[in-house]
């Protein structure tokens, strides 16, 4: 019964995103606001009456789809749809807050210190750094807002505590948009992108080694080799852990994630893949031989259908040619050297939004601008930022966090290849950060670097941990 119900939601969604970019084609933004939000309201109704799904999966998985939203319309020039998404986006904030507040007694005393601990030394460092690189602190609440708002995912997941279960539905219910997904990829990827184009044309769906550079639902090529590349990362790990029954399911899903990664024409996101099959099956050798010998095979089959030639000389120009994550990487260190132990605050570094409100305080003082003929919006990789934003004690402050999250996963002796599936999802997004700017703080991608940071945090194994979690699934 759980299965067709999974099915009927699943084509609900197909139909919800098919009819979204009718509505896209007509070009009125108000409209759009009113499908997109009525149909929302739908969905929420629909899956309200079917009891065979929990209230848990049911939150996440509005949740994933309001950011996808998120990373929808923040791409769009019209102010009103924009704002509009803002507005939510605050109070979709406000509500997880007072969610994770009002459960309070589900989080660990310990988990919460340090997490809250970390997020106020990160705040004050980043107030440092804005106030004395920009000497407004405008720009520190933006900036504040923009790389810490999804603290707050933290703690809703630490209040939640998602079972292997609800993750299952959560992936299966998403797996309604990977299938749009992939269906809008392939038909770009032959051309046909008149109608399955979101942006009509405003970022051009490019062609690359003599095919077309697929966007999916997503402004870029790029957000379509990352979001599949790391739900990729999710889907395989987890499908390890489901029974006979439910694999087919799970490797379709799979099979779709990389005709998206292989048609959005982005070679990390490959490498991601490969990347994540590779240290997915290193604790069995047998299946680690199995995945190499598959991957070796596939490329072998890839590369004789490909024009080597072409590639080689791409890779010969990206090499000479200076590169905007070369050259923010070079520009980076020049800017850390005046900010060194706080740095110049998070996300300012690049960011289009403030170089217009510091009047390009950094650029123009660098000369960076001398470089940026193509007026970037982002330095084009995570790693250029690291050293300007987040200085000597901010990167101290973010390791301490990491290795606390890190022990804290190698202390699980129960459920840990369900939570190993998160610790490969923040791997592939450390992974995608080398391509991206905002690896970690973008709607698509960067909301899993946030939960997996709480999934890993979650899943205690005292028994009065596993009466709770039980308690908590029958509300």
């Amino acid at each position: 019964m759980c299965v067709k119900v999974i099915s009927l939601v699943k084509c609900i969604i197909v139909f919800f995103f098919i009819f979204f970019m009718a509505v896209q084609r007509l070009g009125n933004a108000y409209i759009l606001i009113a499908y997109f939000w009525g149909g929302l309201l739908a969905l929420y109704c629909i899956l309200s009456l079917l009891k065979t799904i929990r209230k848990t999966p049911k939150q996440m998985f509005f949740i994933m789809l309001f950011f996808w939203y998120q990373e929808f319309s923040s791409a769009q020039e019209n102010r009103a749809l924009r704002y509009v998404s803002y507005a939510l986006e605050i109070v979709l904030m406000i509500y997880l807050f007072f969610y994770a507040l009002k459960h309070r007694k589900r989080i660990n005393r310990k988990q919460f210190k340090i997490t809250t601990i970390v997020f106020i030394l990160l705040l004050g460092i980043d107030f440092i750094g804005t106030i004395s690189a920009y000497r407004n602190p405008v720009i520190f609440f933006l900036s504040a807002y923009d790389s810490c708002k999804y603290f707050i995912l933290i703690y809703y997941i630490l209040s939640l505590q998602p079972s292997e279960y609800d993750i299952g539905k959560l992936l299966q219910l998403l797996s309604g948009v990977v299938i749009v997904n992939t269906f809008c990829a392939l038909l770009q990827f032959s051309g046909i992108a008149m109608f399955f184009d979101f942006f009509r044309g405003k970022y051009n769906i490019v062609k690359r080694f003599g095919s077309y550079r697929a966007i999916g639902i997503f402004p870029h090529g790029i957000e379509l080799g990352n979001y599949s590349s790391v739900l990729f990362a999710i889907y395989y790990n987890y499908s390890k852990l489901v029974g006979r029954n439910r694999k087919p399911f799970f490797y379709f899903t799979e099979i779709c994630l990389i005709c998206c990664v292989i048609t959005s024409g982005t070679r990390i996101a490959m490498a991601n893949v490969i990347i994540i099959l590779i240290v997915s099956n290193l604790q069995n050798i047998k299946s680690f031989i199995q995945t190499v010998l598959i991957i070796l095979m596939f490329l072998l089959v890839g590369i004789s259908c490909m024009n080597l030639s072409r590639i080689v000389i791409r890779t010969k120009m990206d090499i000479d040619t200076e590169l905007p994550r070369n050259y923010y990487m070079a520009k980076g260190i020049d800017v850390w050297r005046d900010y060194p132990l706080f740095g110049i605050g998070y996300a300012t570094y690049g960011s289009d939004k403030y170089r217009t409100r510091t009047n390009d305080i950094v650029f123009n003082k660098y000369n960076a601008h001398a470089f940026d003929y193509a007026k970037l919006s982002t330095t084009d990789s995570f790693f250029a930022e690291v050293l300007p934003e987040f200085g000597v004690i901010g990167i101290v402050t973010w390791l301490f966090y990491g290795f606390f999250i890190f022990f804290h996963y190698k202390k699980k002796n129960k459920e840990r290849s369900f939570y190993f599936t998160f610790l490969c999802c923040i791997l592939s997004i450390f992974i995608m950060a080398i391509n991206t700017s905002t690896a970690f703080i973008s709607p698509h991608i960067g909301t899993w670097f946030w939960i997996s940071c709480g999934m890993l945090l979650c899943g205690k194994n005292t028994e009065n941990e596993l009466v709770l979690r039980n308690q908590m699934e029958r509300v």
